[in-house]
């Protein structure tokens, strides 16, 4: 399934648009940045973002940094920076339930390559 999404809804969307031209003309896309805010959408299980929802979106991610790594290279997740993509829509489905799945995976991964793997493994075998 693709992922579809679109930014007209942002307030003052323009600002976050890149326009340029190159050999086959003119063209317009939006920045890295809004780019890395759209797919963050798959990962934090949370398809639009609206002034209700941008607090949780903006906890998920950093929830996701706390367990996986900076999600950018060269660029913090801010409040400011979540707050400036309210209006952002895509078709991913919301999902507590996918999303707090993806959570326990991901404190697993963590604990069985970096903490205690004894208690790890006792963990594991109870749930078998």
């Amino acid at each position: 399934m693709s992922l579809n999404w679109s930014v007209l809804k942002i307030e003052d969307y323009e600002e976050l648009m890149l326009k340029g031209t190159d050999k086959d003309g003119e063209y317009e896309h939006v920045n890295p940045v809004t780019d890395g805010i759209v797919w963050m959408t798959l990962i934090v299980d949370i398809g639009r973002i609206t002034d209700e929802n941008w607090k949780e979106f903006y906890l998920r991610v950093k929830m996701y940094e706390a367990l996986k790594g900076r999600y950018f290279y060269d660029h913090e997740v801010t409040p400011e920076l979540i707050q400036r993509h309210i209006g952002l829509v895509t078709n991913v489905s919301t999902s507590k339930t996918n999303w707090n799945k993806k959570v326990r995976l991901w404190m697993r991964e963590k604990i069985s390559t970096t903490g205690d793997k004894w208690s790890y493994e006792k963990t594991k075998s109870k749930q078998s």
